[in-house]
């Protein structure tokens, strides 16, 4: 039995009958997904980490949480925040933790690969609103 291959991951060059179809390098999908600069979608990095294992969340639901996580991580690290928002933010972040820790090694991973993928990309304005970003 054949696996599919997932679209996003599948790199097109050529065209007419030249076209040649190769899977992106990278040994992991991670790697695989930097290499393409995270696809043509904001929301493709956490569309292709979603795993059936996610027992508790749909694609839909895991997309949603994996950009708010990356979003209140990167608020953090900005250096005019204040304290009632860093606890606040500290807290929300816990508490996906504690109900999705079933899921954080998916959602952690899809974070670590948007946040790589980010300083190419925030000049994109899909991009930018996406993750609030400041230029």
């Amino acid at each position: 039995m054949k696996t599919a291959r997932i679209p996003s991951l599948i790199h097109v060059s050529g065209s007419g009958k030249k076209q040649v179809k190769k899977i992106v390098q990278g040994s992991t999908v991670y790697e695989k997904l930097k290499n393409i600069g995270g696809g043509e979608s904001v929301r493709t990095i956490a569309k292709v980490v979603y795993s059936p294992l996610c027992k508790n969340l749909n694609q839909g639901q895991f997309v949603t949480l994996v950009m708010e996580y990356t979003r209140l991580n990167l608020r953090l690290g900005r250096p005019d925040i204040k304290e009632g928002e860093r606890n606040a933010i500290n807290d929300r972040i816990y508490t996906i933790q504690e109900s999705y820790s079933n899921e954080l090694p998916f959602i952690e991973g899809a974070q670590m690969t948007y946040l790589e993928v980010l300083e190419d990309r925030r000049s994109e304005l899909s991009w930018r609103e996406a993750f609030q970003l400041v230029i």
